[in-house]
């Protein structure tokens, strides 16, 4: 088993593992007075603390088991988003389309979209009160689409209507883009609103499967795979989309 490590001598320094298939893993490794090793994912960092006294070719297998824990767990805490300072001219993301963004003055809060804008007018140039108008019309744009786009999908792809949620409500989290509850509620992200409706889609039908599937099981992605062949694909662009780190 060829993996190698680069590694420093001190305490406590950044580092990188090495895989055969030449994956790469930067992390920071930590000598600690601790009796087991750990692994500590966030932001899109690892760090890995290890007893004094354990042997790197322990450490090395321990970490090459848990390749596929750690691989998901940066695709679910990725890094905080390298954004450009808040201002007119920055991006903004809106179900795929980049806009650019205006600040005028009006007597009033508003945002809107206007041809490849996105305009946030008010009575006085806060920052603050501008990305809380960009909010407020996120949401509503949001409760518009997504209620759009699950009756869609319910009369064209799932034609089922055993599986219609009680109720479709919006909430911003942290790490998943949807949620379905035991009883039949489905909750969406509001930032879902940042992607292309391909795969708002894609997260609506995986969250409606829940409804008769309460599991990530073979039959839960049977299901999904009957209504959404291509789900996989869409899944992966929604990681690929959410790195974005350019654009609010």
């Amino acid at each position: 088993m060829d993996i190698r490590f680069f590694m420093p001598v001190t305490q406590s320094r950044p580092m990188t593992l090495v895989w055969p298939d030449r994956f790469e893993l930067p992390l920071e490794w930590v000598r600690s007075s601790r009796k087991t090793l750990s692994i500590e994912i966030y932001h899109g960092k690892v760090k890995v603390r290890a007893p004094q006294r354990m042997p790197w070719r322990d450490v090395e297998t321990f970490l090459m088991s848990r390749r596929s824990w750690m691989e998901s767990m940066l695709a679910k805490h990725p890094a905080e988003p390298l954004r450009a300072p808040w201002g007119e001219g920055i991006k903004i993301l809106h179900l795929g389309e980049e806009l650019k963004l205006e600040i005028r003055v009006a007597a009033s809060w508003c945002c809107f979209k206007e041809d490849n804008l996105l305009v946030i007018q008010g009575p006085r140039l806060d920052s603050e009160l501008q990305e809380r108008a960009l909010k407020v019309w996120r949401r509503a744009e949001a409760g518009q689409v997504f209620k759009a786009r699950m009756e869609d999908l319910q009369a064209s792809c799932i034609q089922d209507k055993a599986l219609s949620p009680r109720s479709l409500g919006l909430r911003s989290m942290r790490t998943r883009w949807g949620s379905c509850s035991a009883d039949g509620r489905i909750t969406l992200n509001v930032d879902l609103i940042r992607m292309p409706v391909a795969l708002v889609d894609y997260v609506i039908v995986h969250e409606v499967c829940h409804l008769r599937e309460f599991h990530h099981g073979p039959a839960f992605y049977e299901l999904l795979a009957g209504f959404m062949p291509d789900w996989s694909i869409r899944r992966a662009a929604l990681k690929r989309w959410a790195a974005r780190m350019d654009v609010y």
